[in-house]
């Protein structure tokens, strides 16, 4: 379905020797495209590879007209991400992250889609983590402890809530959703807004980062669908996303990018503890529980999301 009000999504993959997984990544970006003919386009931002990464996406890119390539010497997963949003065509307006070692699953686009409107910047999924050690996905989220004493439309796929940006900013720092950039379509606009840190430095860290940096620019809603999984994520060894490191540069971007919220979440960035090297949020054993609990719901629907 497409998008209310808008011109598409983009879809931006930054790929760095990923040879071994674009082609899994872009065919489940496809696939999600095909349903109710979402309307999409892809960038690829081959960040300088040495393998067949840059080789596979042009394959795609000639036999697909919504696949785009860009070419990129090495600078880092922040700055190929700048650089392929940045060669998004024109009229689109809402951009999606996604890795080149991970996967979206055949729903997902859709299902944020519907949500879409010109009063809401940010829509938020849940998103499912599988490890090196084993490929039973742990889920980031659970609906019941998201939606406890709030306000939600009841919809077939699970509660919608809509949050403003201050109330979804809070959340973010008490880790009650994500601190990822995985799993959510963001209004291009607010990557414009941003004083975001594209140093090689920031890596996995950078995601985190990224996405308080977004909703603290953020002027409309955001939108949580914590019972539709929209991420497939894979941590693998020698990909960008791995690569993690932080700066006490990129912790005092976001100070002051939080600093200036009008109303000012009641939880700062002291929870992500006084290293610049633990750049983790603090987490309470009741989400844990509460993931516990979500995962065992994804598990038993056998690791498929709920369909809407």
């Amino acid at each position: 379905m497409k998008q209310q009000g808008g011109n598409g999504i983009g879809v931006v993959v930054a790929a760095y020797n990923a040879a071994a997984w674009l082609v899994r990544c872009l065919d489940s970006v496809l696939a999600a495209a095909d349903v109710d003919a979402a309307d999409v386009c892809i960038v690829v931002a081959d960040d300088g590879s040495t393998d067949g990464t840059a080789a596979i996406a042009q394959r795609y890119a000639e036999t697909d007209g919504r696949v785009q390539l860009l070419k990129l010497t090495h600078g880092g997963q922040a700055a190929a991400r700048a650089a392929a949003i940045a060669a998004l065509p024109a009229q689109v307006d809402r951009v999606m992250i996604v890795d080149a070692d991970n996967t979206i699953p055949q729903q997902s686009l859709s299902q944020m889609a519907t949500r879409l409107s010109p009063d809401i910047d940010m829509v938020i999924a849940n998103v499912a983590k599988y490890t090196a050690e084993a490929n039973v996905p742990t889920l980031y989220m659970d609906a019941e402890a998201v939606a406890e004493g709030k306000s939600y439309e009841k919809t077939s796929s699970g509660p919608v809530l809509r949050q403003t940006p201050a109330e979804a900013l809070e959340r973010m720092l008490n880790n009650d959703i994500p601190n990822f950039t995985h799993g959510m379509v963001v209004r291009r606009s607010l990557f414009g807004r941003i004083d975001w840190d594209t140093h090689p430095s920031m890596t996995n860290a950078e995601d985190a980062m990224l996405q308080l940096l977004l909703a603290s620019a953020a002027t409309g809603a955001v939108v949580l669908l914590p019972d539709v999984v929209a991420y497939e994520y894979r941590q693998r060894p020698g990909t960008l996303s791995s690569m993690s490191k932080v700066t006490p540069e990129g912790i005092a971007r976001v100070w002051r990018a939080v600093s200036a919220v009008p109303s000012k979440p009641r939880v700062t960035l002291e929870r992500w503890g006084s290293r610049a090297d633990a750049p983790v949020p603090y987490r309470t054993r009741s989400m844990d529980t509460a993931r516990l609990r979500a995962t065992a719901r994804y598990r038993s629907l056998g690791g498929k999301p709920r369909r809407g």
